[in-house]
């Protein structure tokens, strides 16, 4: 596609899509009633009105299985045999055509086929052009601010293995560019004058205080998280203000271009079909962005920058007479809710269950402190400060390993850190063993080694676990360490398969082990994933933080990867910084979350 080329005058697409209709009803601002249907209490009513045009429906055949049919809507496809028989034949403009006033575009496939994606089996794709649809959130004299009612394509929010912000992401600079971009293709030239460039500021998250870069100015933008949940403007812009809740009027569903584009769409319960889409704010760190999720939660810890399956939810800014759009009506946050069904399996715990009491013990020995000359400007934890035996490490031979006052060091990139018991909590005993949980978070390393679908039999984090890490920690003891049987069961949200039942002597703790099961409650963890439970909270060692950990500056707390896999196969569930858990998971290639690993113990009797 190489230009705006809209397919329907103003007028033709007034009567195209309300035909009879000479009165539409006038623009409003976000309205909010009580509704009991509604987590939050409230359904908001927007005016939508459609501006610009862009690929939105396929042309299939009538065989197309493309998309599961909970997450099509009407418009979506049109199956048409003679109509997808004349664009495979017909003479192309490169990629573009006009045929009978309706301009189509056509793309090759990928030959890709994947669980809760678009099944593409690769060959050339048609698309229709068709008008935009826009929420009305804002409008200040003849200002409109206007949000996509769909998410309308899939792009990474930076293509680059770095750090970024809004102001330097790709994402912004694609929905931009007046050659080639979102910006270029959407909108005609008059449309374009249309577009007032609107000041953005980029507040810091608020959660992890990461600096989300300077304020921008754009003619294309995504919302942030103070537009979305974290100021009154997010009120204003008819969204339920605060966290807690699961929105009804932040979940969005995506067009078949984005999903054949490969934007995720869910398979569960009521959020059948619903995608997620990011924020220009950052996460947790300036290499991941905030999203909202296909449920309407708030994932404000983010995902990694390069996450190539959310939605986009643009947003511009329109200075005209209301006259200018060409069909205006109205939607609710509640048109989106779905049948239920397909929920996932029961929470098992005991909801009213009081945290079991743990007792420890020591086994093993791994690196934790850290010898230093002098204290440290972030914090004194898990120092051994020593400047004579600092001194001592500086200058030994590192050929093989040293040995002090018979205590064992290691360097790692000219830091010095001692060889120490291992402390574990006990979370279970049987007759004659006991399964064991570190009291901290020992080390710092990715699921898997290659972003790609990869189930813990498969994961180069369980032969790291129970090779590398069983040898260094267990060099004398790895004998008494019993081989044990691995539960591998699907997400308890999303379904997502996650593998074979595996034997390993060390392993992660799963996602039913942590909060969805009677297990998890005689673990001594809290039922709910959304609760934020102590017992789940986990420090680094400063091993660990100098591995590449992430540590929160608010409570000193890392987060911790479970063996089962996210919404897709992908990603890994993870624990937070405050003890709740994260069932959509992370990338997992993910290069700062800390490893808890789990073994179970043969105990004489």
């Amino acid at each position: 596609m190489k230009s705006a080329k809209p397919f329907l005058t103003t007028l033709s697409i007034l009567f195209f899509l309300l035909p009879g209709c000479s009165n539409p009803p006038s623009i409003h601002l976000p309205e909010k009633h009580p509704s009991d249907r509604a987590s939050t209490g409230e359904e908001t009513r927007w005016s939508r009105v459609y501006f610009g045009s862009y690929p939105s429906q396929e042309i299939v055949p009538t065989s197309w299985d493309g998309i599961e049919d909970y997450a099509l809507q009407e418009g979506d496809v049109k199956k048409d045999d003679a109509l997808y028989r004349t664009l495979s034949n017909a003479a192309w403009n490169d990629d573009d055509l006009t045929l009978d006033g309706v301009s189509y575009i056509r793309e090759m496939g990928s030959s890709r086929d994947e669980v809760q994606h678009y099944r593409d089996q690769g060959g050339y794709h048609y698309f229709a052009l068709q008008p935009l649809k826009w929420r009305v959130i804002a409008k200040e004299g003849r200002r409109y601010t206007l949000l996509s009612d769909k998410t309308i394509d899939c792009k990474p929010f930076h293509n680059l293995n770095e750090e970024t912000d809004w102001s330097k992401s790709s994402l912004r600079a694609w929905l931009n560019d007046e050659k080639g971009g979102f910006y270029a293709k959407a909108f005609s030239e008059d449309e374009k004058k249309l577009i007032v460039t609107a000041k953005n500021a980029n507040a810091n998250n608020d959660a992890y205080e990461t600096y989300c870069g300077p304020q921008t100015e754009d003619k294309v933008y995504i919302l942030s998280n103070d537009e979305v949940f974290a100021s009154e403007l997010s009120d204003q812009y008819g969204f339920y203000a605060g966290h807690g809740y699961d929105d009804p009027a932040k979940r969005f569903a995506s067009t078949t271009y984005a999903k054949f584009h490969g934007t995720w769409y869910s398979p569960v319960g009521p959020y059948r079909g619903n995608s997620f889409w990011f924020m220009r704010t950052s996460g947790y760190t300036r290499r991941t962005a905030t999203y909202i999720c296909d449920f309407g939660y708030i994932y404000d810890r983010g995902t990694d920058n390069q996450c190539d399956d959310a939605g986009i939810l643009p947003v511009i800014q329109v200075e005209a007479e209301p006259s200018i759009f060409s069909t205006i009506d109205e939607v609710s946050s509640l048109d989106i809710l779905k049948p239920s069904g397909g929920e996932g399996k029961k929470n098992t715990c005991d909801v009213d269950a009081k945290p079991k009491q743990r007792s420890t013990m020591t086994f093993g020995e791994y690196p934790q402190d850290e010898v230093l000359p002098s204290t440290p400007d972030d914090d004194e934890d898990g120092i051994i400060l020593n400047p004579e035996l600092y001194e001592q490490l500086k200058n030994a031979d590192w050929s093989h390993k040293v040995m002090i006052d018979g205590v064992e060091y290691r360097n790692l990139n000219d830091r010095y850190f001692a060889v120490e018991p291992i402390e574990w909590d006990i979370l279970e005993e049987r007759e004659g063993n006991a399964l064991l949980f570190p009291t901290k978070g020992l080390d710092c390393v990715p699921y898997h080694n290659a972003l790609e679908s990869a189930h813990w039999e498969d994961s180069s984090l369980r032969k790291w676990l129970n090779e590398d890490f069983l040898q260094s920690a267990f060099e004398q003891e790895a004998e008494s360490i019993l081989l044990t049987a691995v539960d591998n069961d699907n997400n308890f949200y999303f379904d997502t398969a996650c593998g074979n039942p595996t034997k390993d002597k060390v392993f992660l703790l799963s996602e039913e082990e942590v909060f969805c099961s009677e297990k998890a409650s005689n673990h001594g963890f809290a039922c709910s994933d959304a609760t934020h439970d102590p017992n789940r909270c986990a420090k680094p060692t400063r091993y660990a933080l100098a591995r590449g950990a992430w540590r929160s500056r608010k409570n000193g707390n890392g987060f911790w990867m479970l063996r089962t896999n996210g919404y897709n196969a992908a990603n890994a569930v993870y624990v937070g910084d405050v003890g709740d858990i994260y069932n959509r998971g992370m990338p997992v290639t993910c290069l700062d979350a800390l490893i808890m690993p789990a073994l179970r113990l043969s105990i004489p009797a």
